[in-house]
């Protein structure tokens, strides 16, 4: 008897205590199922967005960029990796001094001619190589991806390319130098093939150093524009002569450079990369992660990709004008982690302005290049405005990508004269006036002056 009272009076006093953690198991089995639903939720949403965007036809995540190649013999990159091997250089002080040569403007010093001449001279081969390249539109780097892609990526070759692409500047430049202006537009042609292979691999870094190379093109034809040679030229040009570069050669030229599909092609392979990047970080993250956090990475990613897919609106958008609100909106912190969003997006808004100012730089390079062929066929005279250009030479005045109104490129006649675009400020008084504008150019290759401080 007196056990039954005790076991009764045991179970009194724990009674409590198995209500507590009855308690508990119920919570701790609800908050469980939140999670679980709330991870299950994130990972649809994810899944949809991720289906929708390949039934478009774009790679999102890492298998889509794998698994795809060309011939050998028809891969611009062979041909392009080729050339970089073969590059020569007299000794390590002439390599050392490539990088200022090709950013020298004429006259050269007898130093930087002789940089120029030794390297034009020592790879025939490379630069010939480059040229076999143009024939082939696709390229395949053979890029090795593995998660995480962002620690692991490795892109030796786009060193390579980029020293590639400025010895044959240096080429062109003294080619230009000798009279060999027919050689010289081969090069800018080799820099473009070099520029449209590297907009084809997806990285940003490869992105980048395309965009560098497009703008060592048009600088050479901005500093070439002043005294090109051209045959086929109407009454007052130089027909004849045997090393001019042809004018349907620059006619071709003026017209990929004010092409934007191959450029925006380029943009959107980086865009989807950077995309794919953040999709292959997140998403591992997450598999890692406890279960009170796990859903938060796949919400980031979602919301991360799609302000990825907004950044790319923004670099393909129409002018300035029109993008910048809409990168300033992407990269505004927000999401499920919004100190992530804030480390990993505002240097993006950097990398839109960089691929205007190469539009920029595209469209006053062929503009130059327009006023060169007018000013072959009236007598050596520069056109009062560019209207003048219209429809003989170009289609119409090409916009300034900074401009706020959709204003043309600007012009500053003088001889040689001057372009200019108002930059991310959007302030036109400042090139008028002569003061430091936001970016002149002027023909044969003199800066007028220098890009300010870009506007936030």
């Amino acid at each position: 008897m007196a056990n039954k009272l005790q076991a009764a009076r045991l179970r009194r006093k724990l009674r409590p205590l198995f209500i507590i953690i009855g308690a508990i198991a119920l919570l701790e089995g609800i908050n469980y199922g939140w999670m679980t639903w709330r991870i299950h939720r994130a990972k649809n949403a994810l899944s949809n967005y991720i289906e929708q965007h390949q039934a478009m036809g774009e790679p999102v995540v890492m298998a889509d960029f794998q698994g795809h190649s060309l011939p050998a013999d028809q891969n611009a990159a062979t041909y392009l990796s080729q050339a970089a091997g073969r590059l020569t250089f007299a000794n390590d002080a002439e390599r050392d001094a490539l990088s200022e040569a090709v950013n020298c403007s004429q006259p050269f010093s007898d130093n930087v001619l002789k940089t120029l001449r030794s390297i034009t001279a020592n790879n025939g081969p490379a630069i010939e190589l480059v040229h076999r390249a143009h024939a082939y539109p696709n390229a395949d780097w053979h890029i090795t991806l593995k998660t995480p892609v962002m620690q692991t990526l490795q892109l030796p070759h786009i060193n390579h390319q980029y020293e590639l692409g400025q010895v044959i500047k240096a080429a062109a430049m003294y080619k230009h130098h000798v009279g060999d202006d027919s050689g010289a537009f081969e090069c800018v042609v080799g820099l473009l093939t070099i520029s449209r292979a590297l907009d084809q691999e997806g990285p940003f870094s490869s992105h980048l150093v395309a965009g560098g190379i497009r703008r060592m093109a048009c600088r050479f034809c901005l500093d070439a524009a002043k005294d090109l040679v051209v045959s086929g030229a109407s009454a007052g040009g130089d027909a004849g002569e045997k090393k001019a570069v042809k004018r349907s050669a620059i006619q071709l030229l003026i017209v990929l450079l004010l092409d934007d599909e191959s450029p925006n092609r380029g943009i959107n392979a980086a865009w989807q990369f950077e995309r794919m990047e953040l999709h292959d970080s997140l998403v591992n993250s997450a598999a890692d992660a406890n279960l009170y956090v796990r859903a938060n990475f796949y919400t980031e990613a979602l919301f991360l990709m799609k302000n990825e897919d907004e950044l790319c609106r923004a670099a393909r958008a129409p002018s300035w004008a029109v993008a910048s609100p809409i990168a300033q909106a992407a990269i505004a912190p927000g999401g499920s982690m919004p100190k992530l969003t804030e480390a990993l997006m505002p240097g993006l808004r950097n990398t839109i302005r960089s691929d205007f100012q190469d539009r920029t730089v595209r469209r006053v390079a062929a503009l130059a290049l327009a006023m060169r062929l007018y000013a072959i066929d009236h007598g050596g005279a520069w056109p009062v405005d560019l209207l003048k250009l219209v429809p003989s030479y170009l289609q119409n005045v090409p916009i300034d990508p900074f401009s706020p109104n959709g204003a043309p490129i600007g012009y500053l006649p003088g001889n040689p004269p001057s372009l200019y675009s108002v930059g991310a400020g959007g302030n036109d008084k400042t090139a008028i006036s002569g003061d430091a504008a936001r970016e002149v150019f002027r023909l044969g290759g003199e800066r007028a002056a220098t890009t300010e401080k870009s506007a936030e």
